[in-house]
This record gives C-alpha cells, structure tokens and sequence, in this order.
C-alpha cells in the first residue's frame, strides 16, 4: 500500500492577515488602503492637485508656495558659506569652479536648514507619491553657478541604470531656487512629457524641446528620475544658487552615505521619517548575524502599497 500524504492545517488566511496588521501597527506602519487614503487627503490638504497632474503628464511641477522666502536666504546663506569653506580646502568637485560652477556635496549633516528641507511637507508628499513610502536621500548637494558656466546636455537621472525604465519612478529630485530663474540665469530646461520614453536620450535628442523654466525665488522645481533635463548657460553676472534634494527608492543604492553621522539628539529631534530618510531602518550591509527582522519586516510593509 501506498503512503498517503497528510495535509497539515496551515491555519486561516485572516488570521495570517490579522497577524501583519498587528505587526504594521505595532511599527507605527499604516496598512496598504489607509496609507493611499492619507496620501491623498495630505496631497488635497496641501492644494497638491495640479502638482500631481503636472508630474503625470509632463513629468515635472513646480511649488510657488513650498517655504517662506526667508527659508530660500537662508539656504542660499548657508550654501555660500559651504562653498567658501570647500574651496577653502582645497576641495573641487567636476575638474574645478568655472565650466560648470561648484558643487558642494554631503549637505545633509552639514547645517540644520538641509534637515528642515528634507521634511518639508509639500516635498514629502509629492515624493511619497513618486516613489513610495520607504524612499531615502539619495544626495543632497548646493549647486553655484556663475557667468559664463556652461549649459548642462539633457540627460536622466537614472545615471546607472539600464534602459527600458520602470514606468514608475526610482529616483526623483527637487531644487531650491534661491533666486529667480529664467533661460539668461542658467535655469534648468525640460523636455515635457519624456519621462515616458523610458529611456535615455541619445546626444542632442530633445534639445530643440526643451523648455527653459522661468519662475520666482521661492520655487521648488521637482521631477521625475525618468524626465529629461539640463541646464541653460549663465550668461549674466551673479550667482545661481540651489539646493538639490534627490531621493531614491529603498532597494537602489543611495549617492551619499549617512551612516554614523547623526547623534540621536537629532534623530530624535527630526522623527522617524527623517531617520528613515538618512537609512536608519534599512536593512542592508549586515553581517553574519543577518539583517535586523524588524527592518526587513518594516521595508517590506511600506513597499506594499504606492508603487
């Protein structure tokens, strides 16, 4: 006679659900449905609407509104000085300070201003819509530009990444404009509606497209990593200052490193976004021991929902 297999009751699929939702809440992490909800009412309570169209069908907006002009100085302030103290060290970043102007890197941890910029509510709400819950800086750097720094060729932000793209984002930017812009002052340029080529452009595609912005001090510029874009030269004296705050999804390896950086007085004072931010509850880079399950429980729960 023939052994017979003996099913074994796996127990009832509510109970199973029941279990990841008591885990969820017990993290403080809002299940799939009501993380959608929030997302949306947060985006109607901010007036985010015509962001979101424009994100859909041109593949970048613009925030009139997004922080006090005073916030813009003190960006700018603080940049500057930034800038100063690199050079001072005699740090140059992409072969000097005239064809393309500085760029001062690792911003984060470098001035309590780039914290509150990171958390800006308007900001978070439009990347959590792009790129899910778990998203995390991936660079956070000051761009100054002079006269006669040179126009930037379009190109993605999915710099390392292989063609075709995901339709949904994996990287995502906004810039700070601590002055107004406009083509003369070495504005960034878009070509609308390229974030659904889902490719790369192949050098000088989309040039005679592309859209110089023109808006006041104040902005925030953001778009997705799939949207083609550059930069117009800077044929006026003065200084183009930005702050550019770009994040990723939390499988894509980040540009800048936060490990070790913060003390937890100041983890403690920004709240569990902005350590999610910096890699705080991620998972990666363990040892013998295994990954943290919390982590992985915790990351796996805010990819669920909101691709």
């Amino acid at each position: 006679m023939e052994a017979t297999a003996v099913q074994q009751p796996i127990g009832d699929v509510g109970d199973v659900t029941a279990m990841i939702k008591a885990a969820m809440e017990a993290m403080g992490v809002a299940e799939p449905t009501q993380a959608f909800n929030d997302l949306y009412r947060q985006i109607r309570e901010l007036g985010l609407e015509r962001n979101i169209a424009e994100l859909d069908a041109f593949g970048y907006t613009t925030i009139p509104d997004a922080a006090p002009l005073a916030f813009f100085d003190r960006l700018r302030a603080r940049l500057l000085e930034l800038a100063a103290e690199d050079r001072a060290h005699g740090i140059e970043t992409f072969g000097g300070y005239g064809t393309l102007g500085q760029t001062v890197f690792h911003l984060l941890d470098r001035g309590r201003v780039f914290e509150e910029a990171v958390l800006n509510a308007k900001l978070v709400a439009l990347m959590t819509y792009l790129l899910g819950r778990s998203y995390v800086v991936s660079t956070l750097t000051g761009m100054i530009r002079g006269q006669g720094a040179q126009a930037l060729p379009l190109h993605s932000d999915n710099q390392f990444m292989p063609q075709p793209f995901p339709p949904y984002s994996q990287v995502a930017t906004a810039i700070w404009c601590c002055e107004d812009f406009s083509a003369e002052r070495g504005a960034i340029r878009f070509v609308p509606g390229s974030h659904r080529y889902l490719r790369h452009p192949v050098s000088g595609e989309g040039e005679s497209r592309a859209i110089p912005l023109v808006c006041p001090k104040g902005t925030v510029a953001l778009w997705s990593g799939n949207t083609w874009h550059g930069n117009c030269a800077r044929t006026v004296p003065g200084e183009r200052v930005t702050l550019h705050t770009a994040f990723s999804r939390a499988h894509l390896r980040p540009m800048e490193s936060y490990e070790g950086c913060f003390s937890q007085e100041v983890i403690e004072r920004n709240g569990p976004l902005f350590a999610q931010l910096v890699g705080r509850d991620l998972p990666y880079g363990f040892d013998a021991k295994g990954p943290d399950p919390l982590k992985m429980a915790r990351l796996a729960f805010t990819t669920m929902s909101l691709a």
